[in-house]
């Protein structure tokens, strides 16, 4: 990274410790069943996990919960390639102010909406997420541990060597599951 993006970098992260302060939440342990309402952040630049969090929209609203997914796709810009749906929002780095911290409406209404649930699956621990993730108002956070999640989220899970989107879906629903509240 260069010197440049790094104070940038710096001072977005600056910012979210401020905005941070200003943001206060409920937590309320929840698992799968529970939930009414559940977010899904992701990023969407590799195909895959678009895929995986597609057939995880699908699994959650069989269970008929209302899904919303936004992911951060790490181009200038994806308006061709992406293309908002019902359950489905996109932003990308032309929605990035220059300390990286995302501003369009998809945002700030993700982050304002009170999900039973937020579903966190930045693995790559981009920031643009970690913005979003930290002060989203969601009752319940789960990701994978490590980085901002551990001290932001209500239950991290330890991935060990398996850092990709696939099997953090697959110990997410299965210590979901195991929460009894």
């Amino acid at each position: 990274m260069s010197p440049v993006k790094k104070i940038q970098l710096k001072v977005g992260r600056f910012n979210l410790k401020k905005e941070k302060k200003k943001h206060h939440r409920k937590t309320i342990a929840c698992n799968l069943e529970l939930a009414t309402t559940v977010g899904i952040l992701y990023n969407a630049t590799q195909r895959e996990d678009c895929e995986l969090v597609k057939n995880l929209i699908i699994d959650l609203k069989q269970l008929k919960k209302e899904v919303l997914a936004l992911g951060y796709v790490n181009l200038k810009d994806s308006s061709d390639i992406f293309k908002p749906h019902i359950s489905y929002t996109y932003f990308d780095n032309k929605n990035l102010t220059k300390a990286f911290i995302p501003k369009s409406l998809d945002v700030t209404n993700f982050i304002e909406k009170r999900f039973s649930l937020l579903i966190d699956l930045n693995i790559n621990n981009d920031f643009p997420l970690e913005y979003i993730g930290t002060l989203s108002m969601a009752t319940f956070k789960v990701g994978a541990t490590g980085s901002y999640r551990d001290e932001e989220f209500d239950l991290t899970i330890n991935i060990g060597e398996n850092k990709n989107t696939k099997y953090l879906v697959t110990q997410i629903k299965h210590y979901l599951s195991m929460i009894k509240p």
